[in-house]
């Protein structure tokens, strides 16, 4: 085809005037908060004295991991379940599902209702990692209760890789080239003691070894959305 056939758009800066056009957020929606530290050290203490072994649950390949009791799970709702409430309401506002109860089902107000199905506690040593994995479920989340003391090794990581000890979200799109890349695909996350990162159990991650002597004292847990079936088609 010559270029003749070839029809540029016109240099004008008021060529979208008068057109309605809706924008879209694309992406798994990801939430990061700072719990308090009496929370956070709490969490800590009722880990240390758990027996139950997680192991043969988890994808990770560390030596230490055990589940929480119920006792645990109930105290740790109490304390915290407001923090998811306000992941799904940023999630609905993230992916426009605000509007699109408003349009689908006007006046009718939708409360999902979350279940903690499973919660553990991560000792995690030098040498050991997580690989690339999902959770099952429809939420997950990650607190780091300790960290080692690892600023040598932070300081001389030289490699184009994320930080030992980091943890990798990962999302598709992998095998586009870098200049044709149009969307964020993964995401680097540094561990930070107290802090909080909720995400959607799908959401492949991974957590870097590290090799300074010491724990990487983690908690994760997952969450069903009960009344999912209530919902309308296409709402999560």
């Amino acid at each position: 085809m010559s270029d003749d056939n070839n029809v540029p758009f016109p240099d004008n800066e008021n060529l979208y005037e008068g057109i309605n056009a809706q924008t879209m957020n694309f992406g798994p929606y990801v939430m990061g908060v700072k719990l308090p530290t009496a929370f956070v050290d709490e969490l800590y203490d009722r880990g240390l004295g758990l027996k139950n072994d997680a192991r043969e649950q988890l994808a990770g390949h560390l030596q230490k991991e055990h589940l929480y009791t119920r006792e645990d799970k109930e105290w740790f709702i109490k304390e915290v379940g407001p923090v998811f409430s306000h992941y799904r309401a940023g999630h609905e506002q993230y992916h426009g599902l605000n509007t699109f109860m408003a349009e689908n089902n006007p006046g009718v107000t939708f409360n999902v209702q979350m279940k903690l199905e499973s919660l553990w506690i991560n000792f995690m040593r030098e040498g050991e990692f997580n690989p690339p994995h999902t959770h099952s479920k429809d939420l997950s989340f990650v607190i780091y209760l300790k960290l080692p003391d690892w600023q040598e090794e932070l300081d001389n990581h030289v490699a184009n890789s994320p930080k030992p000890g980091s943890i990798l979200f990962k999302n598709e799109l992998d095998n586009y080239p870098q200049e044709m890349q149009w969307k964020t695909q993964q995401v680097k996350v540094y561990p930070h003691v107290g802090v909080m990162w909720i995400f959607p159990a799908l959401l492949t991650h991974m957590v870097y070894p590290y090799k300074t002597p010491g724990e990487r004292v983690s908690v994760s847990g997952n969450i069903t959305y009960v009344n999912r079936s209530e919902f309308p088609k296409h709402y999560f």
